[in-house]
């Protein structure tokens, strides 16, 4: 097999490889809110306000209600969405995230490192995110003017690195962005700020950060 091949597959089997702790993945309700082009998971109802391939139902994400059910969702996928919001807009977001989703149930979330170079190449972005951020939401910090989600429990954080685009030198830059992940996920087991100053220290193109969080009631 071309390693080619083999990294296509890697990058279009991962969604499955992190959720393989959930039971029953095959018959869970899975929403996928901002989805694009492209749906984390092929069987995920896809949300969009733009009417592209994949996107099952059009919907302005800043209009509440969604048109889905209350408690229906096992699994919410927001990806490269809320950097595009107003802070008012992210909560009317993450509170129908909490409103669809049931107890037990995980929402993910994507953002771009603010300390990347992807974060500001868009000129579309009006929010930026170190990786912790997600505790104001969480309600850790105390602060009352913040909308919070004390329903929520964070119980992963992750990292993603591309330090290029390139299409050439396809499996050189892969090895480098999977050696950079490594680099970057021992450092948030150790502290997440020294993560964000390497993040800031290096020429990262692209560093996406990734919250787990669990709805416990």
């Amino acid at each position: 097999m071309k390693v080619s091949s083999i990294i296509s597959r890697y990058y279009s089997h991962r969604a499955s490889f992190r959720y393989a702790h959930i039971n029953n993945l095959a018959n869970a309700v899975l929403i996928d809110i901002g989805c694009g082009n492209n749906k984390f998971h092929p069987a995920a109802i896809g949300l969009d306000k733009y009417k592209l391939k994949g996107v099952d139902i059009q919907w302005d994400l800043i209009k509440k209600p969604y048109p889905l059910k209350d408690v229906s969702a096992d699994i919410i996928h927001c990806s490269q969405v809320l950097e595009h919001l107003s802070y008012s807009q992210q909560a009317t977001l993450l509170s129908e995230c909490r409103r669809i989703l049931k107890k037990g149930g995980i929402l993910e979330i994507h953002v771009p490192h603010a300390f990347s170079i992807a974060a500001h190449q868009d000129p579309t972005h009006t929010a930026y995110f170190t990786f912790l951020s997600i505790e104001h939401y969480l309600g850790n910090f105390n602060e009352w003017y913040v909308f919070q989600m004390p329903e929520y429990k964070l119980v992963a954080m992750d990292v993603d690195v591309f330090c290029t685009l390139r299409r050439n030198m396809q499996v050189f830059w892969w090895l480098v962005n999977v050696c950079c992940k490594i680099l970057l996920r021992l450092l948030l087991r150790i502290s997440p700020v020294l993560a964000d100053l390497t993040v800031k220290s290096l020429p990262f193109f692209a560093v996406d950060i990734i919250w787990i969080l669990r709805k416990n009631k």
